[in-house]
Formats: structure tokens, C-alpha cells, sequence
């Protein structure tokens, strides 16, 4: 059990990378929408979503832990260790969170209170953060909770290929070796934490909406 937070501390590292880069790509692709900036949004994000991610370790190891040596290429010892694996568990879920935030909030601008706002003189930028991204929140919240359980798989790959000392490369080992109780212990912790996410989303829907009531 005491590899668990290491795994955890690794998705939560992946997950904030995934928002951090969907936000901001997805934001920018509406607001310029069928423009350069949307085109390169759209680029990055297919990218992300076509990449294999074994790939894409193998290639970030060989840039920043082999060419630039800005980084570690294995192990959790340094702080910046966790860098890497995170970019590689989160990717896949950035370009897809990416896409989603893109189309609900050309939705969202196409309404008519967003073009009051803008009538009123309010910045794209203004109606954009204070009107349409809560708006938007919710199908991107949705997609975040069911891209939990593919980046729990995405740990495997990148625990396994950073040599990340975590819950999914134990995991990987047990199956190698055949321990059934441990892989047991996996599936349960993951089913859990599944589980406990989607429940969290729940809670979320009704902060953002207040139209939606909890049972």
C-alpha cells in the first residue's frame, strides 16, 4: 500500500496537466474560431489523441532526459522526476478534454445572453470567463471523470517505462508473477477510485447548475 500515493500523487500530477493544457487550447480555438489559433488548437489536440503513448515517452525520454538533460529519465527521487510520466499519462486526456472544451463553448457563445454581453461592451475574453466557460464546465466535467479511468491505464505505461515506482507498475509485476492477491487489491483500488471521482463530478453538477438537484 505504500506505493499507492506515489500512483496517486502521479495521476493527480496528469490530471492537472491535462486541464492546464485544455483550458487555456480549447478557450483560445473558440475564441478564434476557423483561424490560425483554432487551426493550431485543433492540430495540437488530433496530435495528442493519434500519438501512441509508448511513443511519446520514448521520445520525451530521448529530447529532455538524453539530448537536453533537463530531466530524469527514470526513477522518483528528484522532484521533477514526476514530469515526464505525468505528461505521458495525461496527453491523450488533455487532447481530448481540448476538443470537448472547444466545441461546448462554441455552443455556449452562439446563445443570445452571450450576445447581449457583447453588446453591452464586454470583452471576448470577459464573456468568455465570467459567462460561458461555467457553462461549458459540465460536459467538460463529464468527459474529465470517464478519462480518469483511461489515465489510470496510462500510469501503467508510464510507471513502467519511467521505472516510477507506483501502485501500476507493482501491479504490472504481479501479473508477470502471477500474484493473484495483489492484482486483486489493484482492480479493487482502481474500481474504488473510479467510483469516488464520478461521485465527486456529482457534486460539481450541482455547484456549477443549481437547476440540478442531488437525490
Amino acid at each position: 500500500m505504500s506505493r499507492l500515493p506515489v500512483t496517486l500523487k502521479l495521476m493527480a500530477s496528469a490530471l492537472l496537466f491535462a486541464v492546464l493544457v485544455a483550458l487555456p487550447l480549447g478557450m483560445l480555438a473558440a475564441a478564434f474560431h476557423d483561424k490560425p489559433p483554432d487551426y493550431l488548437a485543433r492540430f495540437v489536440a488530433l496530435f495528442g489523441q493519434s500519438v501512441a503513448t509508448p511513443w511519446l515517452g520514448i521520445m520525451l525520454i530521448f529530447v529532455f532526459a538524453v539530448n537536453l538533460r533537463w530531466l530524469p529519465s527514470s526513477g522518483a527521487a528528484q522532484p521533477q522526476s514526476i514530469i515526464l510520466p505525468a505528461i505521458v499519462a495525461g496527453a491523450y486526456s488533455a487532447a481530448g478534454l481540448t476538443r470537448l472544451l472547444r466545441s461546448s463553448l462554441l455552443e455556449v457563445l452562439s446563445n443570445e445572453y452571450i450576445r447581449t454581453a457583447r453588446a453591452k461592451g464586454l470583452t471576448m475574453w470577459m464573456v468568455m470567463w465570467r459567462h460561458a466557460l461555467k457553462n461549458a464546465a459540465i460536459p467538460f466535467i463529464t468527459f474529465l471523470g470517464i478519462q480518469i479511468t483511461f489515465m489510470f491505464g496510462n500510469t501503467v505505461i508510464a510507471e513502467a517505462m519511467f521505472a516510477y515506482p507506483g501502485m501500476s507498475r507493482l501491479a504490472v509485476e504481479a501479473i508477470t508473477t502471477r500474484d493473484v492477491p495483489v492484482i486483486q487489491v489493484f482492480v479493487l483500488l482502481a474500481g474504488a477510485l473510479v467510483v469516488v471521482v464520478n461521485f465527486v463530478a456529482d457534486l460539481l453538477y450541482a455547484w456549477l447548475d443549481p437547476r440540478i438537484q442531488l437525490a
